[in-house]
């Protein structure tokens, strides 16, 4: 009773916490606080005027068609690039009570499945992601980390140095990262048709997203 009494609770958000598990109570004004502190930076985020889900449907299904009648995908493909009842997003932030128990900072979340580009996304993945395995920089993941730290070399009195990029996704420039995706396909078994394709898609996911902010 305790807990549906908490859930029901208009005036408290509950959040699973950014990192270590734990269960986070907050209070909805802070929580919604912190959503729209986020929101303000007019250098990430602009507010829509409307809901612009049937022009970014067009948009895609004029590339998908054009692209199907060019031979570059296959009518399966293409049927499984458009998503024809796409959902529209919801932000939300995990509470990172590693930085700040009574006010913390929050990492945004818009989950994309079932999205307009959710599809597309899965099939880039695929198409680039043996660029990104093969770049020098690449870590997979902590044990990816420590396996190369391992390997380090270090001449005598090194100082170690890390680095955090804040809001690493919104500080990806859109025309650097299509620019740098352009020179990793150039040379490839791909067509200059396919790789074209490839970006126009990805020119979509980047510059075309949108989420509902809820409440």
């Amino acid at each position: 009773m305790a807990l549906k009494e908490l859930a029901q609770n208009p005036e408290l958000t509950i959040k699973q916490a950014d990192k270590g598990g734990a269960v986070v109570v907050m209070n909805t004004s802070d929580y919604v606080k912190e959503i729209l502190r986020q929101l303000s930076d007019q250098g990430v985020y602009c507010k829509l005027a409307n809901d612009p889900k049937f022009d970014f449907l067009r948009r895609v299904r004029t590339t998908l068609d054009t692209a199907r009648e060019q031979g570059i995908i296959d009518e399966k493909l293409c049927a499984f690039l458009y998503v024809d009842r796409p959902r529209t997003t919801v932000i939300y932030i995990l509470p990172k009570i590693h930085k700040c128990l009574t006010s913390p900072p929050g990492r945004p979340i818009v989950s994309g499945i079932g999205s307009l580009f959710s599809q597309i996304a899965i099939f880039l993945d695929k198409i680039l992601s043996p660029f990104v395995k093969s770049a020098k920089s690449y870590v997979r993941d902590s044990a990816h980390f420590l396996n190369i730290v391992e390997q380090i070399q270090l001449p005598e009195h090194a100082i170690l140095a890390s680095f955090d990029v804040v809001s690493l996704y919104t500080s990806i420039a859109h025309a650097r990262g299509l620019e740098a995706v352009k020179v990793a396909l150039a040379g490839t078994q791909y067509s200059r048709q396919c790789q074209d394709f490839f970006i126009s898609l990805l020119s979509m996911v980047l510059t075309c997203n949108y989420f509902f902010v809820s409440g």
